[in-house]
C-alpha cells in the first residue's frame, strides 16, 4: 500500500533499533526506526501529503463524510467544510499554515490559530525565508489585498497569481496588483508605474535582497524592469530575469525579429534561433554564465560566450560545480544519451535521469542512467548496481563529499542505498511532498519509510 501512494505520518508509538551491516566490513549502517503511526487509507487524501523541510514532520488532509480535517504529527485538527490545496511549513519547520472554510467563509490557520475570515483566500501564501513573517492574499467585496503579518494592505481589483514573494533577507514583500485594466508591481506598499500586464512568476529579488526585477507588458510588447529601470527590446523570452549569487549581475532572454539572445548586465550576446527555456545560470562565484542555445536544429551549451559541441538535444539543467570550475549537462545524439562533464562525454545510455549532482568539494559528480530497463547511478564515471527504478531528486552527497545516497526500487520494494550498499527494504521510502533522504551530520542520515500501514522515521549512522 505504501509503495503505491507514498504516505507518512508522525505520532510516536514505539521505538526499537536494529543494525544493518554491509557486505564490506568498512561500511556499517546503524539503523533505528521510530514507528510513528498507522493510517486509515480510506480517509486520507494522498496528494495533500506534505513533509517539513527538516524531513521529520508530516501533515495531510483526510475526510470524514462531507467534512475535512488535517493530521499533523499524529494530531487531528478540527473539522472544516473544506481545506485549501496549499499547506505550507515554514523554512525552519516550526510553523505551519493552511487555508480552511467554515460557514461559507475562508481563513488562514496559522500555527493552529484561525485568522480573520474572508470571502476568499488566495493559494499563494508564504512564510519568509527566516520563518518569522507570513503573507497571503484575501478578498472582500470583490477587492483583493495582501495580508502581511496580520496587517491588511491596500485593496485592488486583483492580485497577480504566483507573484507574492518575500525577499531572501525577509525584509521586503512584493506582488503584482490590478488597477482597473492596468497592472502595477507593489514592493512594501510602494507601487510601480502602471503597465498593461506583469508576467506571473517573473518577480525576482537578488539573493542579497537589494535588487529587484520583473517582466512587464506595454501594449503587446514585453519589457524587463530592473531596479526600476526599463530595458526594452523587440520582445522578451520566457522565464524570469536571473540574478547572480552575489546580486551584482543580472541576465535574461530577449527577442529580435525571429532570433533570441541573452542580455547580461545590459550587454546583448550572440543571437540564436532559440534559447533553451530556464537554462540560464550563473556560477557560484558569479563570474561565469551558461545556457543552452540552438542553431540549424542543433543544440549546444554556451559557456562564457563559447559554444560547445552540437547535439540533437541538451537538457534544461546546466550545472556548475560549487567551486565554479566545472560544468555538466546531459545531451542526446540520435537515440543515445550522454552526460557531458567538463566538455567530455560519458558512455552512451538509453536514458539519463535528472540533473547531475556535484559533491560539495566539487571533486565528485553523480547522475542517473538507464540501460535495458534497469536504472543505476553513475558516480565519478563508475556505474553502480542496477535497480528497477531510482527515486527522482534523491541523489545527494554528504557534507564531507564522501557519502553518496539515493532511493532505489527493487523486488517491488524501496530502499536507501549508501555508497552502493543496500539498506533495509521497505514498502516505500517517502519522496513526495518534500520527503527525501536528509543528512543529520557528515555520517548521519534520516528518512521516512512506510511498511504495511505503519510509518517510520528512520535514522542511520554510517561508520
Amino acid at each position: 500500500m505504501f509503495k503505491k501512494i507514498f504516505i507518512l505520518l508522525l505520532t510516536i508509538i514505539c521505538l526499537y533499533s536494529v543494525k544493518v551491516y554491509s557486505q564490506e566490513r568498512s561500511l556499517i549502517r546503524e539503523l533505528s526506526e521510530n514507528l510513528i503511526s498507522k493510517i486509515d487509507f480510506e480517509a486520507w487524501i494522498p496528494i495533500s501529503l506534505k513533509v517539513s523541510p527538516s524531513n521529520q514532520r508530516i501533515i495531510y488532509v483526510a475526510q470524514n463524510g462531507d467534512r475535512m480535517f488535517l493530521v499533523l504529527d499524529g494530531k487531528r485538527s478540527k473539522e472544516y467544510a473544506d481545506v485549501g490545496e496549499g499547506i505550507v511549513f515554514s523554512p525552519d519547520s516550526k510553523r505551519l499554515a493552511y487555508a480552511a472554510q467554515l460557514g461559507g467563509k475562508w481563513f488562514i490557520v496559522l500555527d493552529g490559530k484561525e485568522e480573520k475570515q474572508y470571502y476568499e483566500v488566495g493559494s499563494g501564501y508564504k512564510f519568509s525565508p527566516n520563518s518569522k513573517r507570513f503573507a497571503y492574499t484575501a478578498m472582500v467585496d470583490d477587492k483583493w489585498f495582501v495580508v502581511v503579518d496580520g496587517v491588511e494592505g491596500k485593496k485592488y481589483d486583483g492580485i497577480g497569481k504566483d507573484t507574492l514573494i518575500f525577499s531572501p533577507n525577509s525584509r521586503q514583500v512584493a506582488n503584482s496588483a490590478k488597477v482597473g485594466d492596468k497592472w502595477v508591481v507593489v514592493v512594501d506598499g510602494i507601487e510601480s508605474k502602471q503597465y498593461d500586464g506583469v508576467w506571473a512568476g517573473s518577480l525576482t529579488f537578488s539573493p542579497d535582497g537589494r535588487r529587484f526585477a520583473y517582466v512587464a507588458e506595454i501594449g503587446e510588447k514585453a519589457i524587463v524592469v530592473i531596479d526600476g529601470k526599463e530595458e526594452k527590446h523587440e520582445g522578451i523570452g520566457k522565464g524570469a530575469p536571473v540574478f547572480s549569487p552575489n546580486g551584482k549581475r543580472v541576465a535574461y532572454v530577449a527577442k529580435a525579429k525571429e532570433k533570441l539572445f541573452v542580455v547580461v548586465d545590459g550587454k546583448e550576446e550572440k543571437q540564436y534561433e532559440s534559447i533553451l527555456a530556464d537554462s540560464l545560470t550563473f556560477s557560484s562565484d558569479s563570474e561565469r554564465i551558461a545556457y543552452g542555445a540552438m542553431t540549424g536544429n542543433k543544440w549546444f551549451a554556451v559557456v562564457d560566450g563559447k559554444e560547445g559541441k552540437q547535439y540533437d538535444v541538451i537538457a534544461h539543467d546546466i550545472v556548475f560545480s560549487p567551486d565554479s570550475k566545472r560544468l555538466a549537462y546531459s545531451a542526446m545524439i540520435g537515440n543515445k544519451h550522454f552526460m557531458v562533464i567538463d566538455e567530455k562525454e560519458s558512455n552512451p545510455y538509453e536514458l539519463i535521469g535528472e540533473s547531475p549532482v556535484f559533491s560539495r568539494d566539487s571533486r565528485r559528480i553523480a547522475y542517473i542512467a538507464m540501460v535495458r530497463d534497469k536504472w543505476f547511478v553513475v558516480v565519478d564515471g563508475k556505474e553502480g548496481q542496477k535497480y528497477d527504478g531510482i527515486g527522482g531528486g534523491s541523489l545527494a552527497f554528504g557534507p564531507d563529499s564522501r557519502i553518496m545516497v539515493y532511493i532505489a526500487e527493487a523486488r517491488d520494494k524501496q530502499l536507501v542505498v549508501v555508497n552502493e550498499k543496500d539498506g533495509k527494504y521497505y514498502d516505500a521510502i517517502i519522496s513526495i511532498g518534500g520527503g527525501r533522504v536528509a543528512f543529520n551530520e557528515p555520517k548521519g542520515i534520516h528518512y521516512i519509510a512506510g511498511e504495511g500501514n505503519g510509518l517510520y522515521l528512520v535514522k542511520e549512522m554510517i561508520r
